[in-house]
């Protein structure tokens, strides 16, 4: 079951603005998809005072434009690489540690490849280096599809299809991550605007892994609004690179 339903009237508020964009820029609708979620009060924390069950029962209205269409989702990936820190670490499967939280936090809030290495290496117990002989490739693969499998495991329909086992690069993959890939990236991160609306709703109602988890998400996925500081910045994470 969906964690949203269609809400006809911001269906036709959607298909209106798509429309629109159509018009001014000739767009092409198949290159774009829209996730949409409308709340009559703030959700923030909402998830501190129920049962997640209870949390992912409750009604929540919605519209979207193509949402379950797979796409490369580029940096989108760190968000669930995100998640899947706060996860290890409520299960003991990760320490604690000032490096681990620069790390998170650059790769959020810089959206930083080269921290996003780094967590990548410590949720999967992997490293990036050279390319290696099929035996020891195969078991280097299957370490690094555990966020995978994670994300399966909670059986969210919306995950159908997605993959989140590769870093992000600035160049390129090389060695071991290229050989990973497949010869035609075949194995390239894969998502969809509805899996990705579902994780951020439950990060900002609190109902990723706790209160506290979702709110360290959030806080590393703040942004400032004001002006002078994004015209400082040319590649700010608002309306920069």
């Amino acid at each position: 079951m969906a964690f949203y339903s269609q809400d006809p009237n911001l269906g036709e508020l959607l298909a209106a603005n798509l429309a629109e964009l159509t018009e001014q820029t000739s767009a092409d609708l198949s290159e774009l998809s829209v996730t949409w979620l409308v709340y009559s009060s703030s959700p923030l924390d909402l998830a501190a005072s129920i049962s997640e069950a209870d949390f992912w029962q409750m009604p929540q209205a919605g519209a979207s434009h193509l949402g379950r269409q797979l796409r490369y989702p580029a940096s989108v990936v760190k968000l669930f690489y995100a998640a899947a820190v706060e996860s290890w670490l409520a299960r003991d499967l990760l320490l604690e540690g000032a490096e681990l939280r620069r790390a998170f936090g650059a790769m959020l809030r810089d959206s930083s490849n080269d921290a996003t290495s780094l967590v990548v290496d410590l949720l999967t117990g992997t490293s990036s280096g050279s390319e290696l002989p099929a035996d020891p490739f195969n078991s280097w693969a299957r370490q690094r599809q555990l966020i995978n499998q994670w994300f399966e495991g909670l059986a969210w329909p919306e995950w159908e299809g997605c993959n989140v086992c590769q870093k992000t690069w600035t160049d390129g993959p090389y060695g071991r991550e290229q050989q990973f890939y497949g010869s035609n990236k075949e194995n390239r991160n894969r998502l969809n605007t509805d899996v990705t609306a579902r994780l951020l709703h439950g990060v900002i109602a609190g109902a990723w892994q706790s209160p506290l988890a979702s709110a360290r998400i959030r806080a590393a996925l703040s942004r400032s609004l004001d002006k002078s500081e994004r015209l400082s910045d040319p590649e700010n994470q608002v309306d920069g690179f």
